[in-house]
C-alpha cells in the first residue's frame, strides 16, 4: 500500500499497489508520494474519526440503560422523560406507570418526579461524557493517545 497526496486538495488516498509506478499515468499526475508528516496525519486523523465513531455508538447505548429506582428497573429515554413531565403536569398524586418488562406500578408525585430527575441526571452524565472524549479525542496528538481514550 502506498500513500499519495492530492497535489490539488492535499487530500491522502491509499493505494493498494507495491510502487508508485504501478499506478496510471492519470493518478500519477495528479498525485505526489505523501511525506512520512503526511502519512502520520492521515492515519492520527483515521484513528480519530474512528474512535469518534465507537463512543457515539457506546454513547447511544448507554442512554438507554435501565434506571433502577424502587427496587424496580424503568425505561430511561427522551420520551420517558417526556412522558413523565406530561404525566406530573396532567395527573394528581398518584401515577400508573410501568416498569421496564411492563408492569404497572403506582407512584406517587414524589417517586414520578424522583424517577425524573434520575432520567434526566443519567442522560446528563452521558452527553457530558461523550463531549469530554471527543474534545480528548480531537485533542490527542498520537494514535497511542486516541486508542487509550475508552467510555
Amino acid at each position: 500500500m502506498i500513500y499519495l497526496k492530492n497535489k490539488q486538495t492535499n487530500e491522502i488516498k491509499t493505494f493498494e499497489v507495491d510502487n508508485y509506478l504501478q499506478l496510471s499515468k492519470n493518478i500519477r499526475d495528479q498525485h505526489i508520494e505523501a511525506t512520512q508528516d503526511d502519512i502520520d496525519t492521515y492515519l492520527l486523523q483515521e484513528a480519530k474519526n474512528s474512535k469518534i465513531v465507537e463512543i457515539k455508538a457506546a454513547k447511544d447505548e448507554a442512554l438507554y440503560l435501565p434506571i433502577d429506582y424502587l427496587d424496580t428497573q424503568f425505561i430511561s429515554s427522551e420520551k420517558a422523560s417526556q412522558n413523565i413531565l406530561g404525566a406530573l403536569v396532567l395527573n394528581g398524586d398518584d401515577n400508573q406507570w410501568l416498569d421496564i418488562n411492563g408492569n404497572v406500578l403506582v407512584l406517587s408525585r414524589a417517586e414520578l418526579e424522583q424517577l425524573g430527575i434520575l432520567i434526566k441526571t443519567q442522560r446528563g452524565i452521558v452527553y457530558n461524557n461523550e463531549s469530554t472524549k471527543i474534545t480528548a479525542i480531537n485533542n490527542a496528538t498520537t494514535i497511542e493517545e486516541v486508542n487509550n481514550i475508552t467510555w
